[in-house]
């Protein structure tokens, strides 16, 4: 695979112009990107389909002994809480629900096209971490909101959010491997550090691949806008949701307990940004930032909590 050899990018930034011709050139000459997963497609026909049962689902997942693993693995993870392994799709179906194997098994689809791909396993494991983290957030967020998205499935949009990231680690492994290393010691996000070493962000890149896979140009609107939702065109709604998920996923316990003291016994809040998450982000959704803390608290502290 091919590789940007260009040290300047990590210890002396060309002008940025310079750096984000480089960067487009070496995306749009790459020939071996993954295609989408057409068992995403067969799932999602399964969600929409109200006569779907256990058994169809279950089909589907164990036609594919590595889905069907890696789908385990994802069951058994430290955030759902399980005291006891569990082995069987059925199993699974019976302990977390229809709904979640569902999300679970288009997560896993998406996440196993890049198995064999170079890169660093561990920067890899985090971002599908994250992903998963905020498409769940953002399908809770999303039932809970007073409007609703442009597209049905907020946990295939949430999963896809920063699919940008993989393909800039997957391309530039070691120069992105030192952008999370800036962003742990010096705090700065990593859009900004992205935009001093590439001259390209993330959402755009993620946009661009979403495009290219020829997915619905909602979700590619909604990818492309989810730091800055005033900028969606088409889909601003789900901009907004998956930014406010992303800011929820980000949470660490200092940010919670800041958001906890600005929701006031009386059910009054702050006008003040709490945790990252702006109090103007919250009205056009119309959620609060105590419906976001009790979400938080299900998903992320609540053991086996479903979404």
């Amino acid at each position: 695979m091919a590789r940007l050899s260009n040290p300047a990018l990590t210890v002396d930034p060309q002008p940025l112009n310079a750096n984000r011709e480089l960067t487009w050139a070496h995306l749009r000459q790459i020939r071996d990107l993954p295609t989408f997963p057409a068992v995403v497609g067969e799932i999602n026909e399964l969600l929409l389909n109200p006569d779907t049962s256990a058994d169809d689902l279950s089909a589907v997942i164990c036609r594919d002994p590595g889905l069907t693993a890696k789908l385990l693995r994802l069951v058994n993870a430290a955030y759902y809480g399980f005291h006891r392994q569990l082995t069987s799709v059925s199993l699974a179906i019976t302990m977390l629900g229809f709904e979640e194997v569902q999300s679970l098994a288009m997560a896993a689809a998406v996440m196993g096209m890049w198995d064999n791909d170079a890169g660093n396993p561990v920067v890899r494991e985090r971002l599908w971490e994250h992903s998963i983290l905020v498409a769940r957030l953002a399908r809770a967020i999303g039932a809970q909101a007073k409007v609703e998205a442009e597209v049905p499935d907020l946990f295939v949009a949430g999963l896809l959010h920063d699919i940008g990231k993989i393909v800039i680690e997957r391309e530039f492994p070691e120069q992105y491997a030192d952008v999370m290393e800036i962003q742990i010691t010096t705090g700065d996000s990593a859009r900004e550090i992205e935009e001093r070493v590439f001259a390209v962000r993330h959402e755009e890149v993620g946009a661009w691949l979403l495009e290219r896979w020829q997915l619905p140009g909602l979700l590619v609107d909604g990818v492309g806008a989810h730091h800055a939702p005033e900028g969606a065109t088409e889909a601003p709604v789900l901009a907004a949701l998956l930014r406010l998920a992303n800011a929820l996923a980000h949470f660490d316990e200092a940010a919670e307990e800041g958001a906890k003291n600005a929701v006031g016994d009386d059910g009054g809040e702050s006008a003040e940004s709490s945790g990252g998450i702006a109090p103007e982000w919250l009205e056009p959704l119309g959620v609060t930032l105590r419906d976001l803390l009790a979400i938080r608290q299900r998903i992320v502290r609540g053991p086996g909590a479903r979404s």
